[in-house]
Order: structure tokens, then C-alpha cells, then sequence
């Protein structure tokens, strides 16, 4: 696992992790669930281009009802960028993008996105903030502690929490 980061086989486990208690785990919430991975990151960072995600988009298409028993049905897609206040705007400033995520839909194949690491209360990362995409996010009533990632100085989060470093 490049870096230490293992988000991806953490999603995984969440989605379709065998039934079982380990500590506090108690299984995936679709056990048995069957699922592709699909690497869009450049390397080994945190980041991927748009047309990485749309080829892997456009590769689940393509290949929804190889096993006929077990067709694509959903993309759970927990990378974002950008601030958009708007679908309107989000979709504007990536068009190809959108328009990935709207094959995928009239596919019919559900997309889930995370809305975004940064913090912000009042807009969402692309692709969450397209109208064709079901936005997940979390939300907490304390402080965030170290969390591993830079929540933005411009962020809801209160000034004294904020994750990143002084520019």
C-alpha cells in the first residue's frame, strides 16, 4: 500500500467486508457484495485526473453485465475537487466530467461521490456537485483532531481546528 493509504480497502470492507467482529468492526453493510476496484490515482499521491476517472467511468459501462449474475450497478467514487456552489457550475467548469457521469446514470448505474475533504460547509468537490451524483459527506459535533488531511483555513471549521499548515 503506497503511502500507507489504504481509504480504498477501508471502502471496501465497509461496502461488502466478510460478516464478523473484529474490535469494533462488525462487517461489511452489503456482505457479500461483489466488487471492481478501480485505481484513478496518479501514483501513489491523493489526486487523479479527470480523464483517468472517466476512463474507469466509461470502463464500468462497457463492462456493467460481464457477469450477467452480478451487473454494475453502483460506483462509489470518494475522490473530489474543485468548490462549486452550483451543479450548474460544477458541470461548466467540467463538462467531459459531467458528461461521464451522465453515461453513467443513463447506464443505469447509481454514482455515489464524496462532497469533499476540505471543510466547507456551503459547496461541494466535483464530482459530488453534478446533478447526477449522490453526494456522501459526514459531519461532526466536536472537534476534528488529526485527521490526516488539511481541512482549508476558509472551511466552517472553527479557525482554532483547522487542519492546515500556515501558508
Amino acid at each position: 500500500i503506497p503511502n500507507g493509504e489504504a481509504h480504498g480497502t477501508a471502502c471496501a470492507g465497509i461496502a461488502a467486508g466478510d460478516l464478523g467482529t473484529v474490535g469494533d468492526y462488525i462487517g461489511g453493510v452489503a456482505h457479500n457484495a461483489k466488487i471492481y476496484a478501480m485505481k484513478i490515482s496518479y501514483g501513489s499521491g491523493g489526486w487523479a485526473y479527470d480523464t483517468d476517472v472517466i476512463q474507469a467511468w466509461d470502463w464500468c459501462i462497457n463492462h456493467q453485465y460481464d457477469d450477467l449474475d452480478n451487473p454494475i450497478l453502483i460506483v462509489s467514487h470518494s475522490f473530489g475537487g474543485g468548490r462549486y456552489f452550483s451543479a450548474a457550475e460544477a458541470e461548466n467548469d467540467r463538462p467531459s466530467y459531467a458528461s461521464a457521469a451522465g453515461r453513467l446514470i443513463a447506464a443505469g448505474i447509481t454514482v455515489f461521490a464524496s462532497s469533499g475533504n476540505d471543510g466547507y460547509c456551503e459547496s461541494m468537490a466535483a464530482p459530488a456537485a453534478f446533478s447526477d451524483v449522490i453526494s456522501v459527506g459526514s459531519v461532526y459535533d466536536t472537534g476534528l483532531g488529526t485527521i490526516g488531511f488539511c481541512v482549508e483555513e476558509e472551511s466552517c471549521v472553527a479557525e482554532s481546528e483547522s487542519q492546515c499548515s500556515p501558508a
